[in-house]
């Protein structure tokens, strides 16, 4: 009984002092399974605790970054626990007494550290980097190149990015002493795009040239075919004065009158067939390629629009100016011509700009009247041989004639397939009869079939197909129009010396004028004429009654003083026919 007693107390005595000990001991350690600010402190006393803090603050960099950049401020050169007060105030609230449940627990400590931040140091190290001399300009949000795949895309905006100094080095420091390890100043500091993806004006010129230039066409012509698709197309678009978009009309006419070379083979073919010379209607191809694409061509500025143009600009800017020299002060004459100026007239845009929906339907309203095949347009001719050898002259039938009067009476031109209304909705189908099916040009979803004409050995491509030839060597004049000779005569033009002679090139009728006294310069002469049609500014074709013959090599030894004398019955037809604008070929 004694013996057990005594073993009793010798246990009891060990335990307290193991009891004793440990209690002892954790008085100065950690328990067990004790982290401090995440970091492993278990069995440490607080000194040993706070230089594990310290070196553990001390481990790795702080990360700034800004877009794709990254710039590192080593941890170790500009942070520091500055105090270990707070450690050893979470040690000391440890319950000793009851150490040994604490082997079954786990202890979670904050050091409640305060960094200090060296921010001489941070600055200096972020200059070397470069972070205080970035400056990265905003990018608009903008319209793609072409692509045949998704045509036209707005191209999203990207933010800038600029801070100063002292805002940079504010917002790293509040971070960093909060123990941050990464601070993405990108937002913080971005400076936005004045217009971004969304801003509808940018949304609504990408989807203008998406309808204008998205495309795809098969060309066909005979058992030829060419692809016109968005990369021709996308490189014709222009910017309006406006700021819309348009088709540079030049870019669709040089387009048009390559097509014959590139149809030279299918043009010959078809020519062979039908014993005749054939050619490609090209004004009419420009007018299909306008309504598939659902635009209007516009209207070349006549020689007389241009003058009539410059002369009202130019009066206009000397009454401005006169004015601006009684302006009482340099502003004021400033703001007088600026005025002035935005009320000049500009030339005309020539661009192929997108039809109105109210526009489409008035088109399409007067092609379905107006729409005429092509047997029609070369059958409406009767031709008559007269008898004085003058000239020939092809009549056409008076319901045309008719027509082309109302044309000529507002300049615009001979009723032919040149002007001729053309559908502006893609989805319809408009067909013209010809001696073949390679004539037929067809309004299709994705086919144009090229159209073509039958032309006199005479006609010339490259000056349209309505326009009057001047032949100089065989003193001949020759009304084409929809490349079919209407009327031709022997005339007399200018004597060849450098005073007198014809000017070869290419012009326009500027006007028409009847009842002309034409004087020439010094007044040495002056000439009575019933039709006056000047084209190269004081030469022009009239009638000439005080001649009694045309033709030959009289124009060498007795020729005019540089315009085109005609017979008076030729004068007065031509003069009908003719309108302002129209090509003069002289060669």
């Amino acid at each position: 009984m004694e013996k057990w007693t005594r073993i009793r107390l010798a246990a009891a005595a060990v335990v307290l002092a193991l009891y004793g000990t440990g209690a002892a001991y954790f008085r100065q350690h950690s328990f067990p399974n004790t982290k401090v600010d995440g970091v492993e402190a278990s069995y440490l006393t607080p000194e040993e605790a706070f230089q594990r803090i310290r070196k553990e603050t001390a481990e790795g960099a702080v990360t700034v970054s800004v877009k794709d950049r990254q710039y590192q401020l080593p941890r170790a050169e500009v942070l520091s626990v500055a105090e270990d007060a707070p450690i050893r105030q979470g040690f000391a609230g440890q319950n000793t007494l009851l150490w040994p449940l604490e082997f079954f627990r786990s202890h979670e400590l904050s050091s409640g550290k305060n960094l200090s931040f060296d921010r001489v140091r941070a600055e200096e190290l972020l200059e070397e980097q470069g972070l205080f001399q970035l400056d990265i300009a905003p990018v608009d949000a903008k319209i793609s190149d072409y692509s045949p795949e998704s045509g036209f895309t707005v191209l999203p905006d990207e933010d800038g990015w600029r801070g100063g100094r002292k805002e940079i080095m504010d917002a790293i420091q509040e971070a960093a002493v909060q123990d941050a390890l990464e601070l993405d100043l990108t937002e913080r500091f971005a400076v936005k795009a004045e217009r971004s993806s969304e801003d509808s004006v940018l949304c609504q010129l990408c989807a203008e040239q998406n309808a204008l230039a998205h495309h795809s066409y098969i060309l066909k012509l005979g058992e030829e075919e060419r692809e016109l698709d968005g990369t021709i197309l996308s490189g014709w678009l222009r910017e309006t004065r406006d700021g819309g978009r348009g088709l540079d009309a030049a870019a669709i006419t040089a387009y048009a009158d390559a097509l014959p070379d590139q149809f030279d083979a299918a043009l010959k073919t078809l020519g062979a067939e039908q014993g005749e010379r054939y050619i490609i209607d090209t004004v009419l191809f420009q007018h299909i390629l306008a309504a598939k694409l659902g635009v209007t061509l516009p209207v070349p500025e006549t020689a007389a629009q241009t003058r009539a143009r410059e002369k009202s600009n130019e009066k206009l800017l000397k009454e401005a100016q006169r004015k601006a020299k009684r302006a009482k002060t340099p502003e004021e004459a400033e703001r007088i011509l600026a005025e002035a100026e935005a009320e000049l007239v500009p030339e005309p845009e020539m661009l192929a700009v997108r039809l109105s929906s109210q526009e489409e339907r008035s088109a399409g309203d007067a092609d379905t009247a107006q729409s005429a095949s092509g047997a029609e347009q070369t059958e409406r001719y009767d031709t008559i041989c007269l008898t004085d050898g003058i000239y020939i002259e092809n009549v056409e039938s008076a319901e045309a004639r008719e027509e082309r009067r109302r044309k000529a009476e507002k300049q615009y031109g001979p009723a032919s397939r040149s002007n001729a209304l053309i559908p502006d909705d893609p989805e319809e189908e408009a067909e013209t009869a010809s001696p073949s099916s390679a004539e037929r040009h067809i309004l299709a979803e994705e086919e144009i079939y090229i159209p073509v004409i039958a032309a006199d050995p005479e006609f010339q491509l490259g000056y349209g197909l309505d326009y009057i030839d001047i032949d100089i060597e065989k003193q001949h004049v020759i009304l084409f129009e929809n490349g079919r000779k209407i009327m031709e005569s022997d005339c007399v033009t200018g004597t060849p010396n450098r005073a007198r002679e014809t000017h070869k090139g290419v012009f326009q009728i500027n006007y028409k004028q009847r009842n002309r006294v034409l004087r020439g310069s010094q007044r040495l002469y002056a000439s009575f004429v019933n039709y006056w049609m000047p084209f190269d500014a004081g030469i022009g074709l009239h009638d000439a009654t005080w001649r009694g013959q045309f033709g030959g090599t009289i124009y060498k030894s007795s020729g005019s003083h540089g315009c085109v004398n005609l017979p008076l019955s030729f004068a007065k037809k031509l003069y009908k026919r003719v309108y302002a604008g129209e090509t003069v070929y002289v060669h």
